[in-house]
Formats: C-alpha cells, sequence, structure tokens
C-alpha cells in the first residue's frame, strides 16, 4: 500500500551530506547579484570538498537525479525562478532552503518543519556542521514527510486521467472486436500503455492541481466569514 512504498523511502543518512548543482555564473558572466550572490558564496566555500561528502558544483550533470536521490540534503538556493524545490522532493533528498524572505511552493500550506530544513543566509559558513548536527531520528522523520507530501509538487492527476484515458480506449478496442465475432487472443490488445503511464501504484491525485484547489477554498471560506 501507499504506506509501505512511503515508509521504503525512510532509509536515514545516505552517501552525500549535502547536494547542489545549478547555474552560478548565467551565460558564463560574472553577475555577482544573481541568486543574491548565495550560490556564488556556496560554491566558493563548498566547491571541490567532495571527501567531506559535500557535492556542490556549478552547471548539470547526466547524474543529476541519481546524485540526488544519494543525498541526505538538498540546497535550495534562489536562482531564476523559486529555487528549484520539486527535484529534490521528488528524489527523497531533504531540501535545505537558504533564501531569506522568499517562501517555496507550498510553504504557507504543508507543515515545511516537518520535510525540510530553513538556514537563514547568515549562517551558510556553517550548513556543513549544522546538517552533521541533525540527529538521525529527525533526518527519518523529514524523509518520511517527504514521503507523504511529495505528489504535491507533481501534476499526477492529469497523468492519471490519461492512463484512464487509454485503458477505457483498450476495453472498448476489444469489445468492438468481440461483437464482431472475433473473441480469445485475436481481441487481445497486447499492446502495452506508454512507458510515460506506467506510473508509481501508491498515486493519489493529490497533486498540486489539487493542493491549490484545497487553498483556494479555504482561503473562500475565510473571506466568507470575514464578511459575516
Amino acid at each position: 500500500g501507499g504506506g509501505a512504498v512511503a515508509e521504503a523511502r525512510v532509509v536515514g543518512r545516505k552517501g552525500w551530506l549535502l547536494h547542489f548543482r545549478g547555474q552560478v555564473h548565467p551565460g558564463g558572466h560574472d553577475y555577482v547579484n544573481y541568486s543574491f550572490g548565495i550560490r556564488q558564496e556556496a560554491l566558493s566555500l563548498f566547491g571541490g570538498r567532495t571527501s567531506e561528502g559535500l557535492l556542490v558544483a556549478e552547471g548539470h550533470s547526466s547524474r543529476y537525479f541519481e546524485e540526488m536521490r544519494n543525498a541526505t540534503f538538498c540546497a535550495v538556493f534562489p536562482g531564476n525562478g523559486w529555487g528549484h524545490i520539486e527535484a529534490p522532493i521528488l528524489m527523497g533528498c531533504i531540501p535545505v532552503i537558504v533564501q531569506d524572505g522568499i517562501l517555496s511552493p507550498w510553504e504557507d500550506t504543508l507543515d515545511f518543519t516537518q520535510l525540510a530544513l530553513r538556514i537563514p543566509r547568515a549562517k551558510l559558513p556553517q550548513l556543513p556542521s549544522l546538517l552533521r548536527a541533525v540527529p538521525e531520528s529527525r533526518v527519518r522523520a523529514m524523509q518520511r514527510g517527504l514521503a507523504n507530501v511529495w505528489e504535491r509538487f507533481t501534476y499526477s492527476s492529469l497523468a492519471i486521467a490519461e492512463r484512464e484515458r487509454l485503458e477505457r480506449e483498450r476495453a472498448e478496442r476489444e469489445a468492438r472486436c468481440s461483437a464482431a465475432g472475433g473473441g480469445g487472443h485475436a481481441c487481445s490488445d497486447d499492446q502495452p500503455l506508454p512507458a510515460a503511464y506506467m506510473m508509481h501504484p501508491a498515486l493519489t491525485g493529490r497533486d498540486a492541481i489539487d493542493t491549490l484547489m484545497q487553498v483556494l477554498k479555504a482561503r473562500l471560506v475565510q473571506r466568507e466569514r470575514g464578511t459575516r
């Protein structure tokens, strides 16, 4: 069931202590204000320290997602978007948010204390020691938190609906074949569904769209109460 699948993601500390890859100097230019200077500072502080479990590098890698899956913590720094928090969450890597005054998606909706760390910019130089000091029990608790909410950062309901459509069309083709006098294996549609729709068995459809609708409904209720 979903609980067993979620629990399988709770593995404790992994190979890398901290992971970050991404743009630091967009277009090869020394944009000191890009990322408010946070990415540049992190690369200066932690780049080249892989022997200490810190994989902090500029650019991307063909093993990007594999690296995330094998890291306990993944840094979330400001960039062109909102810190790219979705990928760490989907990979089961505990987000470490370093972006003062900037909320990540759903941070004001979900209890982020159960699935992520938020570190003030001023403490960036202390980040490795802060992460090493996190108790194993809390690491596992946050991994469990990620396992319970990761679908909120996807559009799984769209994929589920598409898979249901494909399965319905397959059943209709087989029914028409049988009605036309076919039978047995001749009417069996063995064509596999596209790989994109062979989804995780624990998907529920409680995704980003569902979360947004819940937020809007809650705000509507608050607004109506405020007008009474």
